[in-house]
């Protein structure tokens, strides 16, 4: 399952490999992506463009990605990455479990 978790962190948001859609699939329920970071932002606060007048993602801007399942109780993130100087790509995926309920 976590082989097919960090193939599916390649296929998915920016620069993807095949373009998949849904947030759910045998039993694995997509949670957050690092979309969430928002926006690269100038000095001023204002969004940086790209050439096509496009907003820039700050996960995109360093090379990088992170998505966040749930699957059976269980937290597991994938990610990729770019080591652009180097030229060499990481990708991984982790299980955090949850944390107990509070009594």
């Amino acid at each position: 399952l976590k082989a097919i978790l960090s193939m599916d962190a390649y296929n998915r948001s920016y620069n993807q490999g095949i373009e998949l859609t849904g947030t759910t699939f045998g039993g694995v329920t997509i949670i957050k992506d690092s979309e969430d970071l928002g926006f690269k932002l100038d000095s001023n606060g204002n969004q940086v463009l790209d050439a096509e007048g496009n907003p820039i993602r700050k996960d995109a801007d360093i090379g990088f990605y992170a998505i966040a399942y749930e699957y059976q109780g269980e937290v597991i993130i994938s990610y990729r990455g770019t080591d652009v100087a180097a030229g060499r790509h990481a990708s991984t995926t982790s299980t955090i479990p949850q944390a107990m309920p509070q009594s």
